[in-house]
């Protein structure tokens, strides 16, 4: 009797652990299905967002061919519309952009509606400036951007060294708008430093700056160690797939070439 009554525990005490054992293990599931379906919503939202923002940049073009590709590699819908409606707003009068391509259209584009302005691009891939300045072509927009062919050259500054864009080819303009999408990050985890820098007294006071990919760890550093080198600019987060930040350029620098 003893024998069958330890046996009758010992099978209730296994069917309770083996019960709860199964629950834990649903518990788990649960909370890995609850978040992919968070983060396939989170996919879904921002999908439907980039279309939205391309349906506002069509509007807001006007192109007479499709635009090249803008996923992947290229700047997502919601970054090039932010730059679209602030060339417009602004209607500046020289653009400049470190890298080329769909933006590069984008810009020009609205120089085209603006009736003013014009937008240049530094390019280190020589092969991609030509794939650029042909799209250029294609929509009717050569007149309104200068793809340069910039290679990548070792620029020294406050003592550390970065691999930047040449600058031996940029012309001595006053920009009222700097785009910044390169170049590439894996280049050094603060590969676009350089731009503030050394294009400072290119920057017209009150020109806008435009930093793409401001959600990567190294483009957050860059934007920190930005605000201690200019403490006068103002730095606003815009929401955006890849995170974009706005910088409104207060004032010229000390050896401005724009009197």
């Amino acid at each position: 009797m003893n024998y069958l009554i330890i046996f009758l525990v010992c099978m209730t005490l296994f069917v309770i652990l083996f019960q709860l054992k199964i629950i834990k293990k649903l518990a788990r599931m649960d909370k890995i299905i609850f978040n992919l379906d968070k983060s396939m919503g989170t996919a879904l939202l921002n999908e439907f967002q980039q279309i939205q923002a391309m349906d506002g940049l069509q509007l807001i073009l006007k192109l007479e061919y499709p635009m090249p590709s803008i996923r992947g590699w290229a700047g997502s819908p919601d970054f090039l519309l932010q730059i679209a409606k602030a060339s417009c707003a602004m209607k500046p009068k020289n653009m400049l952009e470190c890298s080329s391509g769909t933006s590069t259209v984008v810009l020009a584009r609205t120089a085209k509606l603006n009736g003013v302005g014009h937008v240049y691009s530094l390019e280190s891939d020589e092969i991609f400036a030509q794939k650029t300045r042909d799209e250029l072509n294609h929509q009717g927009l050569a007149d309104f951007a200068t793809v340069i062919y910039a290679p990548l050259v070792s620029h020294s500054i406050h003592g550390e060294h970065f691999d930047w864009y040449s600058l031996d080819n940029l012309p001595r303009k006053c920009f009222d708008m700097l785009v910044i999408d390169g170049p590439p990050a894996n280049l050094k985890g603060k590969a676009r430093y350089p731009a503030l820098p050394l294009l400072s007294k290119h920057l017209r006071a009150g020109a806008v700056i435009f930093l793409d990919d401001a959600g990567r760890i190294g483009e957050q550093q860059v934007i920190q160690r930005w605000r201690k080198d200019f403490p006068e600019a103002t730095v606003e987060h815009i929401a955006a797939e890849k995170g974009l930040v706005k910088i409104k350029w207060t004032s010229p620098a000390e050896t401005t070439v724009c009197h």
